[in-house]
C-alpha cells in the first residue's frame, strides 16, 4: 500500500509539472486575439513615441484596428495540420507585403517627422517575427546559427 501511494505522488508531481509547463508555453505557441494585438501595438507606440497627441493616439488605434483586420482576411483558412500550398503562401506574402506599405505610409501621415524615426528605432528594436523564421527545433527556410561562423 505504501508503494502504492508513493507511486501514485510521484505520478501526480509528474503530472502537475507537465501542465504547468504547458501553461507557461501556451502564451508564447498561441495566436493572440486580434483586439489584443491591436492593444499591444498600440500601447508599443504610445511607449516609445513622444508627444503623441490625443487625436494622433485615435488615429494610430484606428490604423492599427484596420491593419489587423485585414492582415487576418488575408491569412488562408487552415485545417487541423493542413498547410497551405507554396502559391497560397505566395500570395499571401504579397498581400500582406502591400498591407504593410499602406500601413507604414498612413502611419508618416499621421505621425510627424521626428516621432516616426522614434517609432522606426523602436521597430527595429523589437525581434523579427513572420514566415520561415522560426525559433530552435522548428522546422522553416531560416537557416539555423549565424552565417559567419563556418
Amino acid at each position: 500500500m505504501k508503494k502504492f501511494t508513493l507511486i501514485f505522488a510521484v505520478l501526480c508531481l509528474m503530472g502537475m509539472t507537465a501542465m504547468a509547463q504547458d501553461n507557461q508555453n501556451a502564451g508564447r505557441r498561441g495566436r493572440m486575439d486580434p483586439t489584443q494585438m491591436v492593444t499591444r501595438m498600440d500601447e508599443g507606440i504610445t511607449k516609445n513615441v513622444t508627444g503623441l497627441t490625443d487625436a494622433q493616439k485615435e488615429k494610430i488605434h484606428t490604423l492599427n484596428t484596420e491593419y489587423i483586420t485585414n492582415m487576418s482576411k488575408n491569412r488562408p483558412q487552415m485545417t487541423q495540420g493542413q498547410r497551405p500550398s507554396d502559391e497560397e503562401m505566395q500570395q499571401m506574402r504579397t498581400k500582406m507585403e502591400e498591407l504593410r506599405k499602406t500601413y507604414t505610409t498612413s502611419l508618416k501621415s499621421i505621425l510627424s517627422d521626428s516621432q516616426y524615426s522614434e517609432y522606426d528605432k523602436y521597430q527595429k528594436s523589437q525581434p523579427q517575427r513572420g514566415f520561415g523564421q522560426r525559433g530552435p527545433g522548428q522546422q522553416g527556410n531560416a537557416p539555423q546559427g549565424n552565417p559567419n561562423n563556418n
